[in-house]
């Protein structure tokens, strides 16, 4: 339960680089497979939501004062489990390029939480995947965000 509400969280928040939106574009249009991708525009429009008053839940408006500082925000489900496998083996061959450091690896029963960061031109590409064998999640954030911002967001969304 606490990996899901990290993933969702994160997803909430809002990413690509080249290899990262590759994975994504491969199998966005794959059945099975669930994306989300949010523009910098629409995370500016949320921002102003929240800044305006419109979002009245502290837990969102918490999120929402990141939207301005963010580029990008890409999600990904699969649970079908072939399908999972193989996006899997596609995120495990990203990150053995070492462009990505580890931040988090969680590994319990079969099932396996990474969030990892590189930081490229000034900007952070958080990449969290969350595998059980069956299912997989995938959330890519770009923006400029810092560790401190995640605790932040996080903090928040446990109240």
């Amino acid at each position: 339960m606490k990996k899901f509400l990290i993933i969702m969280l994160l997803s909430c928040l809002g990413g690509t680089a080249m290899a990262q939106g590759q994975i994504f574009d491969k199998y966005e249009d794959q059945k099975g497979v669930e994306t989300v991708y949010v523009s910098k525009s629409m995370l500016g429009l949320i921002s102003k939501l929240a800044d305006g008053g419109a979002v009245k839940d502290k837990k969102y408006g918490e999120i929402a004062k990141y939207g301005k500082r963010l580029d990008l925000v890409r999600t990904l489900a699969c649970e079908q489990s072939a399908l999972a496998k193989k996006i899997y083996v596609d995120v495990s061959n990203l990150l053995k390029d070492k462009s990505f450091e580890t931040l988090v690896r969680e590994k319990s029963d079969g099932e396996e939480t990474l969030i990892c960061l590189r930081e490229d031109g000034g900007k952070s590409h958080y990449l969290v995947c969350d595998y059980d064998g069956q299912e997989i999640n995938l959330v890519y954030i770009v923006g400029d965000l810092k560790l401190e911002d995640i605790s932040a967001i996080a903090a928040s969304g446990m109240k």
